[in-house]
């Protein structure tokens, strides 16, 4: 690990900031907030033909349950598909994660 070898772009080091985005480690470019690791794993199940429950262990991990995130990476999806109405793996993506709004698992925002 920290040699360049393989693994570590597989497992970036990361470090979660107060304002719940993510600083990528120097030299692995910038910032990256939640909603946009919500939408990368929407698409990733989406795009490997997962299921809501495949999609809901992940964004769970990614959102810890936060609503808030869930709605961001949507609305984010959402522009994607206005721009591409033809992009499958998106218009997937949606649907999984307006499936992981309707369930009681992001049912409300954390107090």
């Amino acid at each position: 690990m920290g040699d360049g070898s393989a693994e570590d772009e597989q497992f970036p080091s990361v470090n979660i900031t107060g304002d719940g985005t993510i600083g990528r480690a120097a030299g692995r470019g910038g910032n990256v907030d939640r909603a946009d690791m919500a939408l990368d794993v929407a698409m990733g199940v989406a795009a490997r033909g997962g299921d809501l429950e495949e999609a809901l262990r992940e964004l769970l991990h990614i959102c810890a349950g936060r609503r808030d995130v869930v709605e961001a990476a949507l609305a984010r999806c959402t522009d994607a598909v206005a721009l591409d109405g033809h992009d499958l793996t998106a218009l997937r993506a949606i649907e999984l994660l307006n499936g992981a709004l309707r369930t009681p698992l992001f049912a409300s925002l954390p107090r």
